[in-house]
């Protein structure tokens, strides 16, 4: 099994194991988590999550280091895990580069809710 298809068997089973919902629709969110990792390291994406107080939060996030602000660019993916508050860092959950709040942020896909991809070229700034 490729590298990728772990990484999304295993934020599924995060995902089931939760209690949120049947093993189709794990894998289903699962997969849109997968794209959500993609695409943040592609540019800008705005995403819905429920945060671990159970309050529902709308983000605007990155991983493109082009957009985040040089004192904030992490070394690598665990840097950015730390930077976003993890006590133990590891697959099951995804660092972003928060535009909002110009801060590293973190969300387990077990409270991953719905996603868009916000258009961004060359030449243009983030909002």
């Amino acid at each position: 099994m490729s590298r990728y298809k772990q990484k999304v068997m295993g934020w599924a089973h995060a995902i089931r194991r939760a209690g949120q919902c049947e093993w189709n629709e794990a894998l289903s969110r699962a997969w849109d988590m997968y794209y959500v990792h993609r695409w943040l390291c592609q540019g800008i994406v705005r995403f819905v999550y429920r945060k671990s107080d159970g309050s529902i939060r709308t983000a605007r996030g990155t991983l493109c280091d082009e957009l985040i602000p040089e004192e904030k660019r992490p070394k690598g993916i665990r840097e950015a895990q730390i930077a976003a508050g993890m006590r133990k860092p590891d697959y099951r959950t995804i660092a972003y580069f928060d535009l909002d709040k110009r801060d590293w942020r973190a969300f387990c896909p077990a409270g991953f809710i719905s996603v868009w991809r916000v258009p961004f070229g060359k030449g243009k700034t983030p909002r």
